[in-house]
C-alpha cells in the first residue's frame, strides 16, 4: 500500500483502483493500520501547500457554492414584512438565508450519512478487500510499469498481426477503459454532494467527509460571518405612507399598542384633510348658481323663440349644477371618511401582522446562527 500511494497514485488522476481500494480501507477490511495510513495520505493531499496542486482547489471556498445550494427559503411566509419593509427586501432576505447554511447542511449530511448500522450481520455487508490486494499486488513500479507497458504494446501489434493501426486503436481504447475518474477533489465532492457520480460505497464515502468536514465548517463559518455582518440594526417600515423603526432583535421591547395609536392618528388626520378638501370649489358652488339664475331672470327679456328656449335649458342644468355642489360635499365627505375607516382597519391588521413577523423572522435567524457550533460538533461515524 506505501508503494502504490506513494508512487502509483496521483491525486490529480485518481484511477478506478483507488476507488476500490479506498472502499476496502474504510470498510477496515485491510485493518486499522491500512485505514490510518490511507487517512494520513487524504489529510496530506487536502492540506498540500503546493500552489495550483490539489489544496488549492480544495480550500475553503471550494465548498461554498455547494453550501449555498443547500441554503433554504422562507417561502412567502414573511410576505407581508417584506412588502412593509421600506429598503432592499430582497438584499436582506438573502442575507437571512445565508444563515440557513448550518441547517440546510445538518439536514443533507444527516440525511446522506446516517448513523452506521453497527447490529447488521457482517455477512450481508459488501466484500472489497480481495480486488483491493489484486490492485496492490498489481501494481508495478516506475521501471516496471514501462516495461510491461512495452510488452503490452507487442503483444498487441502481435496479435493484430502487424497492423499497427488496429494495435493503436485498441491501446487507446484500453485507455479511455484505464483513464482517470477524477481528481482528488472532485471525488471529495462527488462522496459527499454527488453520490450518484461516483461508485463508493458507504465508509468511503464517510471517511471522505471526515476529510473534508473541517473546511466544511470553516465555509460555512465564513458565510454565517457574512450573514450576521449584514444583518442591521433595525429596520425601517412603511404601511400607508406611515414610517417607523423597529430593531431587529426579536427579544427587544416594541410597545405595540403605541405605535398602534400613532399610525391611527396620523391615518385619521390625513383622512380628514382630504375630506376637508371636497369644500374648496366655490367657482362651481358660486359660479354654477349665479350664472343659471342670471340666465334664466334676464334671457326672456333679450332673447325669444329658439334661442330662448336653449338658453333656458343650459341656464337651467347650470344652476342646477351649482346648487347640486351644496350636496355633493358631504356625501364626498362621508365617501372619504368610510374609506378612510377601511384603510385604518386594513392598516392596523397589516401592522400587527409585521410586528408579528419581524419576530418570527429574526428569531429564526438567531436559530440558524446559531447552530454553527452544533454543525462543527456533528460526528460522521455517529458516537
Amino acid at each position: 500500500m506505501d508503494g502504490y500511494l506513494q508512487h502509483a497514485v496521483d491525486p490529480d488522476r485518481l484511477g478506478r483502483d483507488f476507488l476500490v481500494v479506498l472502499d476496502a480501507v474504510a470498510s477496515r477490511e485491510l485493518g486499522d493500520l491500512a485505514h490510518s495510513y490511507a487517512r494520513q495520505v487524504m489529510v496530506r493531499w487536502g492540506t498540500e501547500a503546493a500552489a495550483g496542486g490539489t489544496a488549492a482547489r480544495a480550500s475553503v471556498r471550494r465548498w461554498t457554492p455547494q453550501l449555498r445550494k443547500l441554503l433554504a427559503s422562507p417561502g412567502d411566509r414573511f410576505e407581508s414584512l417584506g412588502q412593509a419593509y421600506n429598503g432592499d427586501w430582497s438584499a436582506l432576505l438573502e442575507h437571512w438565508r445565508l444563515a440557513t447554511v448550518t441547517t440546510g447542511t445538518l439536514a443533507h449530511l444527516r440525511k446522506e450519512f446516517p448513523p452506521p448500522d453497527r447490529t447488521s450481520s457482517s455477512p450481508g455487508r459488501v466484500r472489497y478487500a480481495e480486488t483491493a490486494i489484486d490492485r496492490l499486488i498489481g501494481h508495478l513500479e516506475p521501471d516496471e510499469a514501462a516495461l510491461h507497458t512495452k510488452k503490452e504494446a507487442l503483444r498487441r501489434f502481435i496479435e493484430h498481426r502487424g497492423n499497427e493501426k488496429a494495435a493503436q486503436e485498441e491501446h487507446e481504447l484500453r485507455q479511455e477503459a484505464d483513464a482517470e475518474v477524477m481528481d482528488f477533489t472532485t471525488l471529495l465532492d462527488n462522496a459527499v454532494f454527488k453520490p450518484s457520480q461516483i461508485a463508493l460505497g458507504d465508509d468511503a464515502r464517510r471517511l471522505a467527509l471526515m476529510q473534508m468536514l473541517p473546511n466544511l465548517c470553516t465555509a460555512a463559518g465564513e458565510l454565517v460571518a457574512a450573514s450576521v455582518s449584514h444583518r442591521p440594526q433595525n429596520i425601517r417600515i412603511a404601511i400607508e405612507g406611515w414610517h417607523t423603526r423597529l430593531p431587529t432583535d426579536p427579544a427587544a421591547s416594541i410597545d405595540g399598542k403605541a405605535l398602534a395609536d400613532e399610525l391611527e392618528t396620523e391615518l385619521l388626520e390625513r383622512t380628514e384633510a382630504e375630506a376637508a378638501a371636497v369644500d374648496r370649489n366655490l367657482p362651481r358652488r358660486v359660479g354654477g348658481t349665479a350664472g343659471g339664475l342670471s340666465t334664466l331672470v334676464l334671457a326672456p327679456f333679450l332673447l325669444g323663440g329658439f334661442f330662448l328656449a336653449l338658453v333656458l335649458l343650459v341656464g337651467a342644468f347650470a344652476g342646477v349644477w351649482g346648487l347640486l355642489d351644496v350636496t355633493r360635499v358631504p356625501a364626498e365627505r362621508g365617501r372619504i371618511r368610510e374609506a378612510g375607516v377601511v384603510r385604518r382597519r386594513s392598516a392596523q391588521r397589516r401592522l400587527q401582522d409585521v410586528l408579528s413577523r419581524r419576530i418570527e423572522f429574526f428569531a429564526e435567524w438567531n436559530e440558524h446562527v446559531a447552530r454553527l457550533p452544533e454543525l462543527c460538533a456533528w460526528d460522521p461515524t455517529g458516537k
